[in-house]
């Protein structure tokens, strides 16, 4: 009977134990759970480019203590510079000014820009997030119509597809010195704004600038001929 309860007891300790490393060895990227070396591959899509993309400047961020980057992929991107982690502990910065020999790269399907390749290496919930300085065509002129998208697959399995990637914010990248905001309007939902509404907007103010124009005009000649009446009526006076 004795040695049936030590069975019993050892057995007690070894499940909860079994299950005490099971608790700990999770982790949540951008809310899908997952466990310690679990290799998560994170995926940055662009689509709908109206124009060619010449010149790219990527910033990814992540919490290096639930996160190890092991990959970086940049295929579309020829001869891009990859800087990840060196001095900027969590993050990757990808750089191309001259994508394909200034040819640029055609963006109006879903096309592929970075894919990450990471291990779980902690427990802890994590964000992998994105921040774009600058993504211009060959006149140097921002993307202003596009579709960015993320895509997440653990041991191989999708758990996010072609939803908006998370956007970065000063947080992310106040402790790196000499972080490069650039002037690119990055976007909550992952999507350029046409131009065309910049040009009505352009085109009203215009109007509204002829308007006051106009009525300045109106008035500079109201105030002339009324100061040339009176400098008349001075002048009859005197004479």
């Amino acid at each position: 009977m004795k040695r049936l309860w030590i069975k019993i007891l050892t057995l007690m300790i070894v499940i909860i134990l079994a299950c005490g490393s099971y608790v700990n060895i999770f982790a949540a990227v951008n809310g899908q759970k997952t466990k310690k070396e679990s290799i998560v591959e994170y995926t940055f899509y662009i689509s709908d480019a109206v124009q060619t993309i010449t010149g790219i400047h990527l910033e990814f961020f992540f919490d290096q203590n639930v996160l190890e980057l092991k990959d970086v992929n940049t295929d579309n991107l020829p001869n891009s510079t990859i800087n990840a982690n060196s001095n900027r502990d969590g993050s990757v910065r990808v750089v191309n000014g001259l994508i394909n020999g200034a040819q640029g790269l055609a963006c109006s399907e879903k096309t592929e820009l970075v894919r990450l390749t990471f291990e779980v290496i902690g427990e802890g919930d994590t964000e992998i997030k994105y921040y774009i300085p600058y993504m211009y065509d060959y006149d140097l002129v921002n993307l202003y119509d596009y579709t960015l998208s993320q895509t997440i697959t653990i041991d191989g399995k999708t758990v996010i597809e072609d939803t908006p990637p998370v956007l970065a914010d000063d947080t992310d990248f106040e402790h790196i010195e000499g972080f490069e905001k650039g002037d690119f309007p990055n976007t909550k939902d992952g999507k350029g704004h046409s131009n065309a509404s910049q040009e009505e907007e352009q085109t009203e103010i215009s109007e509204e600038n002829r308007e006051e124009n106009y009525y300045s005009f109106v008035k500079a000649c109201v105030y002339t001929g009324v100061i040339a009446s009176a400098v008349s009526v001075v002048i009859l006076l005197l004479t």
